[in-house]
């Protein structure tokens, strides 16, 4: 007994000289973080939902360690390859991935001991099709086949995610806290955009210039002051870049501006379908309040592509709730009066703000040029997953012998270019069937969803429409948050069209023996 009691103390004194030596104190932090997330798990009802709820929390918060510098350093890939589309140069850890490994071992276990069990749905064999397609495309053709692994493991976990989520999400408590987080990494994203634009932190002070091979550093001070379109033009190369090149943009907490705009406007649909379907004024305020946070978000971040693609997303939630019974006619009437009179008394704001960087509108269409180069590469396999950014290296040099500057670094600028030039017609078939189907799944589902979820599912298509819109001149996919909440948004779709079927397969006129069912084909049958 007592040599036990010893060898334990030795144990935990050996970890605490071992913690202190090789720990820092963010570490040390982190750690002590993730034991006090543990603690609320021995009390809770439901540990699940809390867990769910940490989980999609933590999407918004662009935290990661890279795992693989040891291979190949991010900073000699980028100068190489240029930035891949994905944004994915290294195997990154996330913090949502330590929460989800947290949670999906024990479910494994479970599975493994027939405790749990699991559910595959058959649309997922097409999104299997696609991973198997890209590791063969990128095995013959990828010119950095590091970059293709290491997106390959990143999609993969994306879709673990996917797997766990339509298996272990059925309560009511576990939608509710699911949907709570989601809003709540809204309001602290937007929050963050809002308040690094006015201390100045982070920001796009020079967009895009800085970028190219020859560009003028503008004055510090001058910069720093530009919070307006109306600055100073910059000039490139002996080209006006036009009004609004030095234009202020606020990133918040992410990687890049546009990625903070596209949570915002995958989100805000959601905000409006739970504002139409409210009940009380205190649940409006609340949702007024947020959709207004998350308009000044994607409003500093001065990403054109995002505005739009949230306007695209709020018509088709109007539109959807109309059409699926959410609200009442009338009040979807004077919604739709209310937003028309909004939007004619915001256009002279709104034509200026689509004004702002005119030169980076005229840039993508060379971008396009160059990635359409890179398909013709190889038109029909594909350049090879993560490779679209390598690929434009010639086409890009012949823009440069024409006079026209161009990124080492930038992307195609447009998701549906970038998974074409990358996997080929047949993988941009199965990718984009994969998540057309999940969508067609929401819209059959949408009438006959029930009253709580059915906001839930009309905000999810209406944010998944926003995304869609702003991939046509953006590839906002490389933001890790947005990846994520497209996996979500997945997964909740297949978890609610799941317990319509159950419902309807259990009702009573489902298990009714045919004999006993009234005929419906006579008006007075049912009545005797």
């Amino acid at each position: 007994m007592g040599s036990g009691v010893l060898g334990i103390g030795l144990l935990a004194a050996l970890i605490t000289v071992l913690a202190i030596t090789f720990s820092t104190p963010v570490k040390l932090a982190f750690a002590l973080g993730g034991v006090a997330l543990l603690i609320p798990t021995m009390w809770l009802k439901d540990p699940k939902a809390y867990w769910l709820f940490l989980l999609i929390l933590s999407i918004p918060f662009d935290i990661s360690k890279y795992m693989t510098t040891w291979i190949a350093s991010p900073g000699t890939l980028v100068n190489l390859y240029g930035m891949p589309a994905s944004g994915t140069i290294t195997l990154e850890l996330y913090l949502t991935d330590v929460i989800l490994a947290a949670m999906v071992l024990p479910w494994l276990v479970g599975i493994c001991l027939k405790r749990e069990s699991l559910y595959f749905p058959k649309i997922g064999y097409v999104f299997l099709l696609y991973l198997a397609w890209s590791l063969f495309v990128s095995l013959i053709n990828a010119q950095s086949l590091y970059l293709s692994i290491i997106e390959l493991c990143r999609e993969t976990l994306y879709f673990l995610s996917f797997v766990y989520l339509i298996n272990n999400v059925s309560t009511r408590p576990q939608f509710r806290s699911i949907v709570v987080a989601v809003f709540l990494g809204l309001i602290i994203g937007a929050g963050s955009v809002i308040l690094f634009f006015e201390e100045g932190i982070g920001t796009d002070q020079v967009a895009f210039v800085s970028l190219h091979d020859t560009a003028p550093k503008a004055d510090k001070t001058e910069a720093a002051g530009a919070r307006t379109s109306d600055v100073t033009n910059l000039t490139l190369n002996g080209k006006t870049l036009g009004e609004g090149a030095r234009i202020k943009r606020s990133q918040g907490i992410f990687r890049h501006p546009a990625i903070a705009a596209s949570l915002c406007g995958t989100t805000l649909p959601l905000a409006l379908a739970y504002l139409l379907a409210a009940s009380s004024n205190r649940s409006r305020i609340v949702f007024l309040s947020i959709i207004a946070l998350g308009l000044a978000g994607l409003v500093l971040t001065f990403s054109r592509a995002g505005l739009i693609g949230l306007m695209a997303g709020l018509i088709f939630v109007f539109v959807a709730a109309g059409w699926s019974g959410l609200v009442s006619r009338r009040l979807l009437e004077f919604g739709a009066i209310a937003l028309v009179l909004v939007t004619a008394f915001c256009v002279p704001l709104l034509g200026r703000y689509l004004n702002t960087r005119p030169q980076t509108f005229y840039m993508r269409f060379d971008l396009f040029e160059a990635a359409l180069q890179g398909y013709w590469q190889h038109p029909i396999l594909g350049v090879g997953l993560n490779n679209g950014t390598i690929a434009m290296k010639a086409g890009k040099q012949e823009l440069r012998e024409q006079g026209i500057p161009m990124s080492k670094e930038e992307s195609a600028d447009n998701q549906y270019l970038v998974v074409l030039t990358e996997v080929g017609p047949l993988g941009f078939c199965l990718f984009f069937a994969f998540f057309g189907k999940i969508v067609m799944i929401a819209l059959r589902a949408m009438r006959d969803a029930p009253s709580d979820l059915k906001p839930l599912l009309v905000g999810i298509v209406g944010g998944l429409v926003a995304l869609a819109t702003q991939n046509l001149s953006d590839d906002v996919l490389a933001g890790h948050a947005i990846s994520a909440m497209l996996w979500l948004f997945a997964a909740l779709i297949i978890v609610i069209a799941r317990r319509i079927q159950a419902k309807k397969q259990t009702s009573p006129a489902a298990v009714m023996p045919l004999s006993s069912r009234p005929d419906l084909r006579r008006p007075h049958a049912a009545l005797g």
